[in-house]
């Protein structure tokens, strides 16, 4: 199913056709189904997860993540728990899903999210990261992210979490933006109470 996704990105129903066309045997679409269920009940996902960020650390390690969030829509009238009618940047109106994806400087995934379609990009980014440092055990780790996800909320619960973050700003706006957090949060340069700045 892979290899058919890669080939031509088309509908799980399209798999076995695009098999055939390659002179693969083929399967059925209800034996995919099987498969995809079967995948996730034993946590392949997960596994696979593992598996890329024993790679990630074995090779380049990993002090900075990049994230950021697109939506994938649905041909259908139809919403369900996960498909919403939410904000969409191509001014659609159909079902939608958000799917976040934290990489590593390379580009290699690490983590990814899928959430309501009518969720607020900017909430998506602390449950990620949150996730996937209790995954991993995971400490200190510098994030990046866009603009988007530029909110007082996310950058103070970064920085309750001791990570830093490089965050995207519109220029118009970086000035206040970075005003108003070091008001309320302090100047990172300066030690916090409680906190030595020794080494």
């Amino acid at each position: 199913m892979v290899l058919a996704r890669l080939i031509e990105p088309t509908s799980k129903a399209q798999v076995p056709r695009v098999l055939g066309d390659l002179g693969l045997e083929s399967v059925s679409v209800r034996t995919l189904f099987r498969s995809l269920a079967r995948a996730q009940e034993r946590g392949y996902r997960e596994s696979l997860s593992g598996a890329l960020f024993e790679h990630v650390t074995n090779t380049s390690g990993l002090a900075l993540c990049l994230y950021d969030v697109t939506t994938l829509y649905f041909e259908t009238e139809r919403e369900d728990d996960l498909r919403k009618v939410g904000y969409s940047k191509e001014r659609r109106v159909d079902p939608q899903i958000i799917v976040g994806l934290l990489v590593d400087r390379a580009g290699f995934p690490l983590q990814v999210g899928c959430w309501e379609g009518n969720k607020a990009e900017t909430t998506t980014i602390i449950p990620i990261v949150e996730a996937f440092q209790a995954a991993h055990g995971i400490e200190e780790l510098v994030i990046v992210a866009d603009a988007g996800m530029l909110s007082a909320a996310n950058l103070t619960a970064l920085d309750d979490a001791r990570l830093r973050f490089i965050v995207g700003a519109r220029q118009v706006r970086a000035p206040g933006d970075l005003e108003a957090h070091f008001h309320w949060s302090g100047d990172a340069s300066r030690p916090r109470p409680g906190c030595s700045s020794q080494p």
